[in-house]
């Protein structure tokens, strides 16, 4: 079971977490419709989730997200908010029939 906090406006983002008390990380996801893309909205949203989710999140530590290796544009949007690019995660999932590569992005606490 997870549970969720989701924003729907021209673009969204949604933090997922674990019901389980001694979970510790949460997972970071959003889209934004293409006619918007390059415009640093996304970045803005992302830092504005980062100013606050630790503090409302009780006992979150880590925030993770994870981007197709051929999405630059999200990794762009992960970097400038201070994310952290931890590795490529071989043949993880599967995207439009294809097995793909993912990016593991992370941002600690600490870093806040």
């Amino acid at each position: 079971m997870k549970c969720g906090l989701l924003l729907t406006l021209s673009h969204s983002y949604q933090v997922t977490r674990r019901t389980d008390e001694h979970q510790c990380r949460a997972e970071l996801g959003y889209l934004l419709a293409s006619q918007y893309w390059g415009r640093g909205i996304m970045t803005k949203a992302v830092k504005l989730v980062l100013g606050t989710i630790f503090g409302d999140m009780k006992g979150l530590e880590r925030l993770e997200a994870l981007v197709l290796v051929q999405n630059v544009g999200s990794q762009r949007v992960l970097e400038k908010a201070g994310f952290t690019k931890e590795g490529i995660l071989k043949k993880y999932m599967i995207h439009k029939g294809k097995i793909s590569d993912m990016v593991m992005y992370s941002f600690i606490s600490a870093d806040n």
